[in-house]
């Protein structure tokens, strides 16, 4: 408990999919896409920072620039095409 995961899907399609999974399931997740509201996708890194919601789900685009510095879990719902953003999502 308490742990935090971050899950990373291809598209924002598959971002809201997966929420909506959770969700069913009564798990709590934030979501973050590149065509996300600034003010939105403050707000989920903001709940997620401050470990109010214990699962977001995004896409490579929207996590640049978003630093958690302790991380328990990534999990990788799609692949990327290139190692060196697997790298990236992993640490």
């Amino acid at each position: 408990e308490g742990d935090q995961t971050i899950i990373f899907a291809a598209t924002k399609h598959h971002v809201e999919y997966t929420a909506s999974l959770l969700a069913a399931e009564g798990i709590d997740a934030v979501t973050l896409y590149g065509s996300m509201d600034p003010a939105a996708r403050k707000v989920a890194i903001g709940k997620f920072r401050a470990r109010k919601c214990g699962f977001m789900i995004v896409t490579d685009l929207a996590a640049r620039g978003v630093d958690i510095p302790l991380l328990e879990n990534v999990i990788n719902v799609n692949f990327p095409q290139k190692a060196k953003l697997f790298v990236h999502r992993v640490g």
